[in-house]
């Protein structure tokens, strides 16, 4: 289902089997930037898909971003809270990953990670038992490492309204 967004409406997770998945992924890039807008819905344990394949992805585990892929872990810092919208953003460069949380830096660490993948199967908001719970809008992914300002732009367009 859907609900009232930062941006126009997004979708919403129950926590218990929602998911957009089996969608094909874009084309495979060797830096990139995720990026969405969440809303918790309730804290769960584990990891909770914001959005993945089957080896790789963005998730939420102890409340903060978690990248997992290609043999490597990152865990950004920042905490965040249910009943809030937040503007997250992982991006990578070749040489670091670094998250974001509202336009300003959460952490970054230099990592040698896979690629993101083309023709493999992407889930939002679930993949297996790993299911998120919440609202997930504006989902944007780029075959480059973007900005901390071209970040920090998105969040304050988001605040406003506009996409």
């Amino acid at each position: 289902s859907t609900s009232t967004a930062m941006i126009g409406r997004a979708m919403s997770f129950d926590g218990v089997n929602d998911k957009i998945g089996s969608f094909v992924s874009p084309p495979a890039s060797t830096v990139f930037t995720i990026q969405t807008w969440v809303n918790i819905g309730a804290i769960n344990s584990g990891f909770r898909c914001i959005y993945a394949d089957d080896s790789r992805g963005v998730w939420l585990s102890s409340r903060k971003i978690y990248w997992g892929g290609g043999g490597k872990f990152f865990t950004g810092t920042g905490i965040l809270n249910t009943a809030t919208w937040y503007h997250i953003a992982v991006t990578y460069d070749g040489i670091n990953i670094t998250s974001y949380i509202n336009g300003t830096l959460d952490k970054t660490e230099t990592a040698t990670i896979d690629h993101l993948p083309t023709g493999v199967n992407l889930a939002i908001g679930s993949i297996g038992t790993e299911i998120f719970n919440g609202l997930i809008d504006e989902v944007k992914i780029w075959n480059y490492a973007r900005s901390a300002e071209q970040i920090k732009q998105d969040y304050d367009r988001g605040l406003r309204g506009s996409p």
